[in-house]
């Protein structure tokens, strides 16, 4: 016996399958011998279409990529294509789908339009046709078609593949030295920015170099913005039809984002310093405070999370069609959770750091990180009760409080008062600890 939840999606799954077996029963009488070949070919070459294509983008790629940066570009559009997927099955909102399968009829057009694509030049579309052909018993167009394309991407990998690694062992066995070009270069753009911060900037320039050179570290910012992108959908998914639940609900998800920036910060802020390793003391050599480095990996990460909290921030409130007070409120927020977070993960990792760590993801996950952790949706639960006043009276008395009224009031300027000094404490005591640790450890 299931629930009745389960009996309820069930029965339009067996309604569906005995109109299915009669229709098959009634269209496909027997099959002929030469039909089960035909369909096992067929559903190998619906296969081997793709493992071709597969194999001719890794030649094209080692082909076209700059030298010694295959790595790096395989690992970034792995990362895009997954993050792309994530994406896409968010956002079909798999919610309407359940709901859908509660009704015989609509579930059995939902699978008429999986099971038959609009689209006639699609190879899943030649399969079905080659299939269902042969189970009739005659053969269809759609598998000559099929063929030339899996016949086709598999010779084209192969020849790509016999030329590559050809002209590849002729170079490796080149001994020619490479000519260096001694000529002293210039700064970027960038660089000289960064420079004007001090020697924390040019610290912090040099950590950009470094995660842009790793792709085990430049990779997790496309994964953050994957990140971004699904909490977004699901934010404007969500069904809300009474204005007040939908402020309310608006107002809240602001600590859900201060924890969404904690957990990107505990993978780049909070590691920020240990990554250092042993060359932390080669540094030290130099003429460099412990406050321009625990500055410096500051800088460095504080773009990051800054623009992620903002984005976040700015676009879940006009998804869920907020006021101009919770619009601001949300800017705000964002901007205090950034500060604060990023300086109380870098100032967390430089008062307890792991110079012995071997991998930076173990950082994390230490009691330093979860601690980190915890205080981070604590202050971001702090900054919303800060400001809960004039968020309530905008939300639930927009007739009292129009437009930005009601941070003009006393909870209003006491409210913003409040986040302003707890930004700037949090963000110069969070950094003040992270230093002076640092220069205990000599």
């Amino acid at each position: 016996m299931g629930s009745p939840t389960g009996r309820n999606i069930l029965r339009p799954l067996k309604s569906t399958f005995l109109r299915t077996q009669r229709h098959l029963n009634a269209s496909c009488p027997v099959l002929k011998i030469w039909a089960y070949p035909l369909m096992v070919l067929t559903a190998l070459m619906t296969f081997a279409a793709p493992v071709g294509l597969g194999a001719l983008l890794a030649v094209l790629l080692m082909r076209v990529a700059p030298v010694g940066r295959v790595r790096e570009v395989s690992t970034g559009l792995g990362v895009l294509i997954s993050a792309g997927l994530v994406y896409a099955i968010r956002a079909l909102r798999p919610e309407v789908l359940i709901q859908k399968m509660q009704d015989p009829a609509q579930f059995e057009t939902l699978l008429k339009n999986f099971a038959s694509p609009s689209s006639p030049f699609l190879p899943p579309v030649w399969a079905s046709q080659s299939i269902w052909g042969a189970a009739q018993g005659r053969l269809d167009w759609g598998l000559l078609p099929l063929l030339i394309l899996t016949v086709g991407l598999l010779a084209a990998a192969t020849a790509l593949a016999t030329r590559a690694y050809q002209d590849g062992w002729a170079r490796a066995l080149d001994s020619s030295t490479p000519r260096l070009d001694p000529t002293p270069r210039r700064g970027s753009l960038m660089e000289t920015l960064f420079s004007r911060l001090g020697p924390g900037g040019s610290l912090a320039y040099k950590d950009l170099r470094v995660t842009l050179r790793d792709p085990t570290q430049w990779s997790q910012l496309l994964v953050v913005v994957a990140l971004a992108g699904v909490y977004l959908v699901s934010v404007k998914a969500v069904p809300i039809p009474i204005p007040q639940f939908r402020g309310i609900l608006g107002y809240v998800q602001l600590a859900f984002q201060g924890f969404i920036v904690s957990g990107v910060a505990v993978r780049l802020a909070f590691p920020a310093l240990s990554t250092e390793a042993k060359a932390y003391w080669l540094l030290r050599t130099g003429p460099i405070s412990a406050q321009q480095i625990v500055l410096s990996k500051f800088y460095g990460v504080l773009p990051v999370t800054l623009t992620l909290g903002l984005v976040m921030g700015i676009v879940s409130a006009q998804s869920m069609d907020l006021g101009p007070t919770l619009l601001l409120l949300s800017v705000l927020v964002s901007f205090s959770n950034a500060f604060v977070i990023t300086a109380l993960g870098v100032g967390l990792g430089a008062a307890a750091p792991k110079f012995d760590a071997d991998n930076p993801a173990e950082i994390g996950v230490s009691p330093g990180g979860l601690a980190f952790m915890g205080l981070s949706l604590a202050y971001s639960v702090l900054c919303l009760l800060l400001l809960a006043r004039p968020a309530a009276g905008s939300v639930l008395r927009p007739d009292l409080f129009p437009s930005l009224s009601a941070l003009a009031t006393v909870e209003g300027v006491l409210g913003l008062i409040g986040l302003t000094l707890a930004t700037v404490l949090g963000t110069w005591l969070s950094l003040r600890l992270g230093w002076r640790r640092l220069d205990a450890l000599e």
